[in-house]
């Protein structure tokens, strides 16, 4: 039995969520479009197709904006900050040198 379009679709999603996940890259919602085998057919209404899925199984998310995307990074570079000074700068960088790394090559400071 061959997986239908929204099967696809929910399956590329999940995997490039996981490949994501595993290298620490922030999760790219157009990422796995690029690379689909249906992306010259397709809408590129992901939220559409997998909203019946998730509705069905009760489950609820909204996408944040840029905006507040920055801003909740922002206000975590600021807690990590305080994280930090409690624990001395050397450990404390030690500790949080790959996050801070992330946050670094992607231009978000306190």
């Amino acid at each position: 039995m061959a997986a239908t379009k929204e099967e696809i679709c929910i399956a590329q999603h999940l995997k490039a969520y996981v490949e994501q996940c595993k290298y620490r890259e922030i999760a790219s919602f157009a990422e796995p479009c690029e690379g689909c085998p249906l992306n010259k057919e397709c809408d590129f209404e992901a939220y559409q197709i997998m909203g019946p899925f998730v509705e069905k199984a009760g489950v609820e998310f909204t996408p944040s904006s840029p905006d507040e995307f920055k801003n909740r990074l922002q206000r975590k570079v600021h807690k990590m900050q305080g994280q930090i000074n409690e624990l001395g700068e050397e450990k404390g960088r030690l500790m949080f040198s790959s996050r801070l790394d992330i946050l670094d090559r992607m231009n978000i400071h306190n």
